[in-house]
């Protein structure tokens, strides 16, 4: 899993181009068919096959991620007043898939189907899926100096030098990207919502990574998909408070459900422990951390557009890119860290970020 979040933050900062020149439809379509591919490594659990489908998956993944912020994006443009709905429909549907899962998974254990017929099932729906994408209508999103020079060229010049300034616009546009995409850090607001993704990548990893596993095989499935039921919920209502209230009310109450939901775990852990079963406090924490994912959600697709509207595409490549790289850290750091020091790291980053926010 680290190999795939350091491929999947590399890529994050290179994909933008990519996706430009395809679309986002196409983008989208072969990127997801590298699910498939990394699930069918689980199956042979072969070392090297599993190192190369992550590679795979690292690359498709920041592909599919970036084209679907920039989709998401585009489709607001024309309603700016609908951007945090579009935004909720999207993890919405983002948990319905999580919940759809986790049903699969509670079955699959249940009647303990072979890995080979769970390979071949998810395969197919997998990639009905990808299908679907080739549905979608193309979406023109934010045009570069460049192209809208290109397409706003005057009437009376020759066709052919018109052609040779779109391929040099072209060209040029995909390097001004990939260079966005990387120095988008020193960008003083980058900066401050820096702080928020390396919240939210440590408090999902947390909360899935370490917390998620007490609570034992026979119900994780169950569990994950109540709470997949109560993203889809979450999703959309935090997208209608975002379009009504404005995105920065969402991301004071992802602040508190954090803290709650932090320290409720805390005591709830002490009990498991000690007792030895699952209490009500086990699952308030991890359904109000369901919560304050579902906000931190939508506050970064819709903040992301309104702080870059001329960099939506490369905005999206930094924040997949930091937001894996936490990942990655916290994977190669959890054998070394107990369950305290999360809680710390987890706390300390939401005092500095709840403060920055006020700048």
């Amino acid at each position: 899993m680290g190999l795939l979040y350091i491929v999947f933050a590399i890529s994050s900062l290179l994909v933008p181009p990519l996706v430009n020149l395809t679309g986002e439809r196409i983008t989208l379509f072969i990127s997801s068919l590298t699910y498939c591919f990394f699930v069918g490594a689980h199956v042979v659990t072969s070392a090297p096959l599993l190192m190369i489908s992550s590679i795979f998956l690292g690359v498709g993944a920041a592909s599919l991620w970036n084209a679907q912020g920039t989709f998401i994006s585009g489709c607001s443009q024309d309603a700016h007043h609908l951007s945090g709905l579009y935004s909720g429909i999207f993890f919405g549907l983002n948990k319905a898939s999580s919940f759809i899962g986790s049903v699969l998974m509670f079955w699959f254990i249940k009647i303990d189907l072979s890995l080979w017929t769970i390979f071949w099932i998810l395969s197919c729906i997998g990639f009905c899926g990808s299908l679907c994408f080739t549905l979608l209508r193309e979406n023109v999103t934010v045009l570069s100096e460049v192209e809208i020079e290109v397409e706003t060229l005057e009437e009376g010049k020759e066709e052919k030098d018109q052609e040779v300034k779109e391929t040099k616009g072209l060209k040029k546009n995909k390097s001004v990207t990939i260079l966005e995409s990387i120095m988008l850090i020193k960008h003083p607001q980058m900066m401050l919502f820096s702080l928020v993704i390396i919240l939210w990548s440590i408090h999902s990893a947390f909360f899935i990574g370490v917390f998620a596993p007490y609570m034992g095989k026979e119900t994780l499935g169950l569990v994950l998909a109540a709470s997949s039921v109560s993203g889809i919920i979450n999703s959309i209502f935090w997208g209608r408070v975002a379009d009504k209230k404005g995105p920065r009310m969402i991301l004071h109450f992802a602040f508190v459900f954090t803290a709650i939901s932090t320290g409720l775990a805390l005591i709830s852990q002490k009990m498991i422990v000690s007792e030895g079963v699952l209490t009500t406090l086990y699952f308030s924490s991890f359904s109000l951390s369901v919560a304050a994912e579902s906000a931190f959600s939508v506050y970064t697709y819709v903040m992301l557009p309104k702080m870059f509207p001329d960099q939506v595409s490369p905005a999206f490549g930094y924040y997949k890119a930091l937001q894996s790289i936490v990942t990655a850290l916290i994977f190669f750091a959890g054998p070394y860290l107990s369950f305290m020091g999360f809680m710390f790291l987890l706390l300390a980053f939401l005092v500095v970020t709840i403060v920055s926010s006020f700048f």
